[in-house]
């Protein structure tokens, strides 16, 4: 198999889910850069191209929506799919987020 690596960007203050992460995520098949903030993570995508953004939806200092909000500025949902994370139980999270512009979630729970 001689594809092309998936570029990966996970933006999450949860430095435990990053080590999860490169643990179970083939390293063949993905090539994920890990930032903790919001900002970080908007630099990165200014930098590089990306093929997906996993965003937690809660930040330690700032919204996982206002994040979202900053990619679709200047990506739509079919230039850059953002798969939205959290720990919210609370389905209203869920449905801000889709209606902020995420292509979908996972819980971490």
């Amino acid at each position: 198999m001689n594809e092309k690596k998936r570029k990966v960007l996970v933006i999450d203050d949860d430095v435990n889910l990053a080590a999860i992460m490169k643990i179970k995520i083939p390293k063949d098949l993905f090539d994920m850069t890990f930032v903790t903030t919001g900002d970080e993570g908007i630099e990165q995508i200014v930098k590089e191209e990306y093929d997906l953004i996993v965003l937690d939806l809660n930040l330690e200092h700032e919204s996982g929506i206002d994040v979202l909000k900053d990619i679709r500025k200047k990506y739509n949902q079919f230039a850059l799919p953002v798969l939205m994370v959290t720990a919210s139980e609370n389905p209203k999270d869920v449905l801000e987020a889709l209606a902020a512009g995420a292509n979908d979630y996972i819980s971490k729970s």
